[in-house]
């Protein structure tokens, strides 16, 4: 049993919404980014066709448009939330969300469907995971509205330089396939018998999953859902 996982999606399956995207809303509307990433996202600006004039948070502005237009993939953009943080120590990243999530009532938007899953899963010293590909600060700060710890994290990590975070990704971010990479990196001999998602990103973890449970599942998901067998969903009545 020590090596039995749990593992479980966090946006959309622990809560309503996207803690990530709620939070870079917030920074862009604080304007908040500073100029340690201004010249990264000038470069991301510049490949994908789009204007790289202005400040760190006008750029960042462009490119968020481009994402929600379809034109800058959701896969580097959820890698930008990441590090758009350059300049913010961890703590400092993590303390930001925690005000942007507490202001965005994220303790009304928890899934309740999940509450007595997780208190079995820490009653029975089931290893948990959250695989998610949001920033880590972010996920870290999320969580705690759940009372999971931070070390049972696994999300999209930015470079930390002494302390701060830095432009660029520490490891690979946990998004599609690379959920199960994530899982299998840092427990090789890993038992996953209950995984948890909602869309069509988690379908690889779901598929290795002795028991692949859909929470609330979008579109996606249920368009491929043949794609997982013994697929269970979990909604509310």
């Amino acid at each position: 049993q020590n090596n039995s996982v749990v593992a479980t999606d966090a946006d959309g399956t622990l809560w309503i919404g996207d803690v990530g995207i709620d939070t870079f809303e917030s920074m862009l509307r604080d304007q908040v980014i500073r100029d340690q990433a201004r010249e990264a996202l000038a470069l991301e600006a510049r490949e994908f066709g789009l204007s790289e004039q202005g400040s760190a948070n006008e750029i960042a502005n462009h490119l968020y448009a481009a994402f929600e237009n379809g034109r800058y993939p959701e896969k580097r953009c959820y890698e930008m939330m990441a590090w758009a943080f350059a300049g913010f120590s961890f703590e400092e990243a993590k303390d930001y969300a925690r005000g942007v999530l507490k202001g965005r009532k994220l303790h009304e938007r928890l899934h309740a469907e999940m509450g007595p899953i997780l208190d079995w899963v820490q009653k029975e010293s089931i290893r948990l995971r959250v695989v998610s590909a949001s920033p880590l600060p972010v996920v870290q700060a999320g969580v705690e509205f759940w009372n999971i710890a931070p070390s049972q994290v696994i999300a999209a990590t930015p470079k930390l330089i002494g302390g701060e975070i830095a432009v660029g990704m520490a490891t690979p971010i946990p998004y599609g396939p690379g959920k199960v990479g994530a899982l299998q990196k840092e427990n090789p001999n890993g038992h996953l018998i209950g995984a948890f998602g909602d869309n069509v990103f988690d379908i690889e973890m779901l598929q290795r999953s002795e028991v692949p449970i859909a929470v609330r599942p979008k579109n996606r998901l249920l368009e491929r859902h043949s794609e997982v067998p013994n697929l269970v969903e979990l909604a509310l009545e």
